[in-house]
């Protein structure tokens, strides 16, 4: 009987771990959400660097080069968090905007300190 029961407690764990029932999805999610965020946080900061390297204003340069495919990137990381709202009112998708197409220093300081409240800080402001 011992056996049976044991067999049967493998095949409900395993039946229950393929359709889902065994993973919180609130976990999950959150988990997914950092991930997002992470990246994110990345794509912004390398834009950053992109963007404070010698020569990134000067067209027709390897430095000015790289800023625009740096920037689609974060604009690209930004897409599924767009909507989350980040200090001054503003959603992250309209922040990272404006830091990128505008050079807005308030709106940097915004999407930093989104990076630094999801614990990423040193991933951007480089």
């Amino acid at each position: 009987m011992r056996r049976t029961t044991a067999v049967a407690g493998l095949v409900l764990a395993a039946t229950l771990t393929a359709t889902g029932c065994g993973a919180s999805p609130d976990r999950e999610d959150e988990q997914r959400l950092t991930e997002l965020r992470r990246e994110y946080c990345l794509r912004l900061g390398e834009w950053q660097d992109a963007r404070k390297a010698p020569g990134a204003r000067t067209p027709d340069t390897p430095a000015y080069r790289k800023l625009e495919p740096a920037a689609e990137e974060a604009f690209r990381a930004v897409r599924p968090l767009r909507e989350e709202g980040v200090q001054g009112g503003r959603t992250l998708g309209e922040e990272t905007w404006q830091v990128i197409r505008d050079d807005d220093a308030q709106a940097e300081r915004h999407v930093e300190q989104y990076c630094a409240d999801a614990h990423f800080e040193t991933l951007v402001g480089g």
